[in-house]
């Protein structure tokens, strides 16, 4: 579950802009020892790396928020 802190920082990011500068802001997952991985939005921000679908899944997470 997301802590309060982070579920904040989500909805401070109230457009698709927002969103794609702290997708951008996110090291890449360069999945070591070839390991494919689909890491979870929160596994993302804790973990603070992604890849292309681990960020666009986190992307789509926060902006599903803003109904």
């Amino acid at each position: 579950m997301f802590t309060k802190k982070e579920m904040m920082m989500f909805k401070r990011m109230n457009t698709p802009a927002k969103v794609q500068d702290y997708i951008n802001s996110i090291p890449i997952n360069f999945e070591k020892d070839g390991k494919d991985t689909i890491k979870s939005p929160l596994r993302v921000v804790r973990e603070n790396n992604a890849h292309c679908i681990e960020g666009a899944i986190l992307g789509a997470y926060i902006l599903s928020l803003h109904k």
